[in-house]
């Protein structure tokens, strides 16, 4: 549910921010319905004359888990951008396959880009990321005519604490130009 629901909410401020119609605010409260079919029950009927920018959008998006764990939300979201793809692509296969770089379905190939350049996180056990990582890898084999190693996660998936403003005694609590206080626990 918690992915499903950041989907459509990423996707309907995606399009009020991408379209060119003057009244964004309605257009996000017209399609909202038509997301939630699209996203909930995997119909794109109602936003099929998006197909284009949902296309992107989907292949664009970033997602981060500051404490992944096990990876329980990521791969959640993996699977729903993929089901979503799926459905968009078999409506409108010219549009999503030119955008994805794909002439048929390739659920290997679609997983791994989902994996390789949409989906991060970060977590302080180790043995968490290294279970994570094995679920994404377990996740494209099931796809694959023949198992290929995981694309390398290691600065997608890494261990960490997403808290500390610092790294190897490098003050990164300064990037954004905002300066802010944080008290270790």
């Amino acid at each position: 549910h918690m992915c499903q629901e950041s989907l459509v909410h990423y996707l309907k401020n995606y399009l009020a921010k991408n379209h060119s119609l003057s009244n964004r605010h309605l257009l996000a409260e017209s399609i909202e319905e038509g997301l939630n079919q699209f996203i909930k029950k995997k119909t794109a009927s109602l936003v099929i004359d998006y197909d284009e920018i949902i296309a992107i959008a989907l292949r664009d998006v970033k997602i981060c888990d500051p404490a992944i764990g096990s990876g329980a939300f990521p791969m959640g979201i993996l699977n729903e951008i993929f089901a979503s793809l799926q459905v968009l692509f078999y409506a409108s296969p010219d549009v999503v396959g030119e955008i994805w770089g794909m002439s048929s379905w390739q659920p290997d190939i679609v997983k791994k880009n989902i994996i390789q350049h949409s989906i991060y996180g970060i977590d302080l056990d180790k043995g968490a990321v290294d279970i994570a990582r094995l679920r994404f890898w377990l996740s494209l084999i099931v796809d694959e005519k023949e198992p290929y190693p995981l694309p390398n996660l290691d600065f997608k998936i890494m261990q960490g604490n997403s808290l500390l403003e610092s790294f190897e005694g490098i003050d990164l609590s300064n990037i954004s130009g905002l300066k802010t206080q944080v008290t270790e626990i």
